[in-house]
């Protein structure tokens, strides 16, 4: 995806990256370029377990509730 590309994005977006993961890229860079983004850091999770953790699944569901 472009950097336009994701700036053209107009729908809520929680971009959720653990704090150790070094594959990602930066959460907050991506947020920036989004309009509306929210970024969610996942403490002392790398890419393969950040989606396991609690901090990952409250903040997703959070995120969502705001939304309906």
């Amino acid at each position: 995806m472009t950097r336009d590309e994701a700036a053209a994005i107009r729908v809520p977006v929680l971009i959720a990256v653990g704090t150790a993961d070094e594959i990602a890229g930066s959460a907050r860079a991506l947020g920036a370029i989004i309009p509306g983004a929210e970024v969610l850091d996942i403490p002392n999770r790398d890419h393969m377990r950040a989606v396991g953790d609690k901090v990952y699944k409250v903040g997703v569901a959070e995120f969502l509730s705001r939304r309906s």
